[in-house]
């Protein structure tokens, strides 16, 4: 009598538990479809009110992070520099270059991009490390990203080079970052361009018939250690609309990054204000320190005016 009950006892132990284990799968296979069908319903508004999908790669692409420091400049780099052109250099913080051409340098707007590469190669440090990213008319300068194995580190104070313009489209000053001893870490699967228009889209960035014009594999800073001077990149998918607009996205871990030239620019001219020479200043050097400051100063102000 008593095996029997107790054999009852277990049967519907089992029963209820299969009852609470199908109750749970199906739960969750309600969820994973209702997943599947919002990821389904998000990639076919998608492909609905965007164009340009379709010349987006497909290809898996595999990069990684990366590390440098810092360059400090010396005073071998500024004669270095007075060597190559007739131009006088001053060291900010250790790490920041200013210079005066004495013989300022016609760069119009007609002017082709290989001129441009020309020039800024003759001009400055490692000239070949770096590439034209754009020209900025409100504040007459010219943006000058560091590259590394042909790849742009987008937006980084610290890897930079500035072009400062007179109203004759003529470069007079220069501002020059650099970074140094880079290092690569392990490669690691990218998310695909599509999948970084996927994120710019879902945060409402995004508007019915805009187009994907172009995308462009670069890096931004990812962390910064103030101890040694060591920064880290992360792969970053730019992904332009329009034409006109870029986005950046996180290759590695998919999350969005926001920057743009007024803000870029804002950012350089409010920190190197605050920044003070290198080394005990000449007189000539005290004269560029003033100058560049005030162009700053006045680069400063129109940023400001055109974030409002």
């Amino acid at each position: 009598m008593q095996w029997n009950q107790i054999k009852t006892l277990f049967i519907l132990c089992f029963l209820i538990l299969n009852i609470f284990l199908l109750q749970e799968f199906v739960e969750k296979r309600e969820q994973v479809d209702l997943e599947l069908l919002s990821d389904s319903s998000t990639e076919e508004k998608i492909t609905d009110n965007i164009k340009g999908l379709e010349d987006l790669s497909d290809e898996t692409v595999n990069e990684s992070y990366i590390s440098a420091k810092r360059k400090q400049f010396t005073l071998e780099d500024v004669e270095t520099l007075e060597d190559k052109t007739e131009q006088e250099a001053a060291i900010i913080n250790g790490n920041v270059l200013y210079s005066k051409l004495e013989e300022p340098i016609s760069l119009s707007e007609d002017t082709t991009n290989d001129l441009v590469q020309e020039t800024l190669e003759s001009t400055v440090l490692s000239g070949s490390n770096y590439h034209l990213w754009n020209r900025n008319e409100d504040t007459n300068t010219m943006i000058f990203f560091q590259h590394n194995q042909d790849l742009p580190i987008y937006y980084s104070q610290t890897a930079y080079v500035l072009f400062i313009m007179n109203e004759q489209n003529q470069v007079t000053h220069y501002i020059q970052t650099m970074l140094e001893d880079i290092e690569e870490g392990e490669p690691k699967q990218l998310i695909k361009p599509s999948d970084a228009v996927a994120n710019i889209y879902s945060k409402g960035s995004l508007k019915v018939n805009d187009e994907v014009t172009a995308d462009k594999l670069g890096y931004y800073q990812a962390l910064s250690s103030t101890e040694n001077e060591v920064q880290v990149y992360a792969p970053t998918w730019k992904i332009t609309i329009n034409g006109n607009q870029d986005y950046f996205v996180n290759a590695v871990e998919g999350h969005s990054l926001s920057n743009g030239d007024i803000s870029f620019l804002q950012k350089t001219a409010d920190g190197l204000l605050t920044a003070s020479p290198d080394t005990e200043e000449t007189e000539n050097e005290e004269a560029l320190v003033d100058e560049v400051s005030t162009l700053l100063e006045e680069i400063l102000e129109i940023t400001r005016v055109s974030g409002e």
